[in-house]
């Protein structure tokens, strides 16, 4: 059984001194052992803390902050509205060069969710984000994990399903579906896919693809299994039930997921 602990800070402190020196024995998924030390040691960096966690790239102006900082609080109003409070408070950094993207593991993405055993680090690229639909995507993998925990999050949620979440609060055109005239089949064929290579092509347009088919996915099992609440199943999940019990799901079909 897999059960979610939640750190004290003191353990926090410790889990954060770790990770950047014992870099060997850290579980950042998908992050190299400089990025790593970087993501950890923010508050001694030249970022600057503006408000709680949230720190921002010395080269932005108060506006280009600002404006990422009113998007970040209308993607956590959408997942509020549509699931319950938010209860995550990751750390926020706020990257304005592309130096500063490289370093801290976002590359030219517009917006990236890193969990750690002691941390969540949401990275937010000013230059790359134009609305909140990334920043609400990857806010939601961040309260996932909370929901389950660390341990459950990246042993026991397979790829399709963690992004088939976040995709439900993803609103981007190219990722919109017609439910009722969706091809069922490919909900059967995503939910088959068992490593994050087979989600994640070799192309755009079969990436989309499979977001498409993880959010057509997601939405069909959380239909069939109300009333129980999304933020419900995920604990459930943490507390050591399997992805039949919550979500009819086998737990054949389980990859580490990013």
């Amino acid at each position: 059984m897999i059960t979610y602990l939640k750190y004290s800070d003191i353990k926090r402190k410790i889990y954060k001194v770790l990770g950047g020196v014992i870099l060997a024995g850290v579980a950042l998924t998908g992050l190299s052992g400089c990025t790593t030390t970087n993501l950890s040691m923010i508050e001694q960096s030249d970022f600057r803390n503006v408000q709680g966690k949230i720190y921002i790239d010395p080269s932005l102006t108060e506006g280009e902050y600002l404006e990422v900082i009113s998007q970040l609080e209308t993607a956590s109003a959408r997942i509020s509205d549509k699931y319950g409070p938010v209860t995550v408070e990751p750390v926020i950094i706020i990257v304005g060069t592309p130096e500063n993207a490289s370093k801290y593991g976002i590359g030219v993405f517009p917006g990236t969710a890193f969990i750690a055993p002691w941390e969540t680090y949401l990275v937010l690229n000013q230059q790359k984000i134009n609305s909140p639909d990334v920043i609400a995507h990857e806010f939601m993998h961040a309260q996932v994990a909370e929901l389950t925990g660390y341990w459950c999050f990246v042993t026991k949620l397979p790829t399709w399903l963690s992004e088939g979440i976040a995709m439900q609060v993803d609103y981007r055109e190219h990722y919109l579906i017609d439910y009722e005239r969706y091809d069922l089949s490919e909900v059967d064929r995503i939910t088959k896919v068992e490593s994050d290579s087979e989600f994640w092509t070799d192309s755009k347009e079969g990436d989309i693809k499979n977001y498409r088919a993880a959010k057509a996915a997601v939405y069909v099992m959380l239909a069939e299994t109300e009333p129980m609440t999304l933020y419900k199943k995920l604990q459930a999940l943490g507390d050591g039930y399997t992805l039949d019990d919550v979500f009819n799901v086998t737990d054949d079909n389980v990859s580490n997921n990013h």
